[in-house]
């Protein structure tokens, strides 16, 4: 699972998050993606054999923790201490640079679910779904 899904879980739970670092990467929303695959599939010229579906932009963790701390005041996070073993996995052992979005945006798609955004409207998924988040 993602990890704005692990460190969300913890809010909900009043919990701490705990990262190895900040976590910069051009991570990808849900609804991101769609509409990225969706421009594919409506390209009206030809696309190329390999497109990156990604943001465009970098974003950390933890500016997401930043937000989940304002909006649940139970969530702490914090970067791990030297030795220390995170709470939430980053998903490799550095970051990685940005993928390439070009090719996708000569078919005309351009990213509009920037962290702000995407915040928000995940949130508003967490409140109504929030049993799916919390079993986790």
């Amino acid at each position: 699972l993602s990890p704005q899904f692990q460190a969300t879980a913890l809010a909900l739970a009043g919990g701490e998050a705990v990262l190895a670092r900040e976590g910069r990467r051009d991570w990808l929303y849900a609804r991101d993606a769609a509409e990225g695959l969706l421009a594919l599939r409506d390209a009206p010229a030809p696309v190329p054999p390999l497109v990156n579906v990604a943001p465009g932009r970098e974003t950390t963790v933890a500016e997401w923790c930043v937000r989940l701390a304002a909006r649940y005041p139970g969530f702490r996070w914090r970067l791990a201490a030297p030795g220390e073993a995170p709470s939430v996995d980053l998903h490799g052992a550095q970051d990685r640079r940005p993928l390439a979005v070009a090719r996708l945006a000569s078919l005309g798609h351009h990213s509009v679910w920037d962290l702000d955004r995407s915040f928000a409207d995940y949130v508003d998924w967490v409140a109504a779904n929030r049993s799916l988040v919390a079993s986790r």
